[in-house]
């Protein structure tokens, strides 16, 4: 299969004790698979963060090649 389509769900709160510090990740994207040993990830992060928010989503692309 040369083209796979990705979604995936997490939520991170690094201290069960306190409130508002929860940060949930959505994160979309797709692999390309030119053949065997190549590859091209591409995805988009929306980031949901309590308390003080910060637009910081991110898209990044990456290559691989196995050998």
């Amino acid at each position: 299969m040369k083209l796979q389509l990705l979604g995936k769900y997490d939520v991170y709160d690094p201290n069960t004790s306190s409130s508002d510090n929860i940060s949930t990740n959505y994160v979309f994207g797709a692999n390309y698979n030119f053949n065997n040993w190549s590859r091209l990830q591409a995805f988009y992060t929306i980031r949901q963060e309590e308390g003080t928010a910060i637009k910081n989503n991110y898209f990044s692309i990456q290559y691989q090649v196995g050998f």
